[in-house]
């Protein structure tokens, strides 16, 4: 089972998180793909149900702070994943769901020329 882990600091270690729980378990701390820092929370892996639920009660007991910040812990909600590529959401119309290609500025050179700039042979 999997636990969420709230308001962790942005300088939050793997180990540090880790040592919270009596239990083995594995931690993921998510972070941003742009900037690379921590986004503040994480969740934490565990072999059964149990396990899980027992260390939930027991930290939401005590207040645990780390890095000068209490520390959420919660009962992981798994979202069902959906695809982007078929995704006709809210933005399937917007520039961001266009080709790049489509939704940039055409130079001068590759739009069509006026008709008054063609020769007049009677065949447009």
């Amino acid at each position: 089972m999997t636990i969420f882990v709230g308001n962790l600091p942005y300088t939050a270690k793997y180990k540090e998180v880790e040592s919270l729980f009596n239990s083995p378990c594995h931690v993921r701390i998510i972070i941003d793909r742009e900037t690379g820092q921590s986004k503040g929370f994480g969740f934490v892996d565990f072999a059964s149900k149990e396990i899980a639920d027992a260390e939930i009660n027991r930290l939401q007991d005590s207040n645990v702070m780390l890095g000068g910040r209490q520390v959420r812990f919660g009962e992981a909600v798994q979202k069902p994943r959906t695809s982007r590529q078929n995704d006709n959401g809210p933005r399937a119309n917007n520039a961001s769901s266009r080709n790049y290609r489509d939704s940039k500025p055409r130079s001068r050179e590759h739009r069509p020329q006026r008709r008054e700039n063609y020769e007049v042979n009677g065949n447009y």
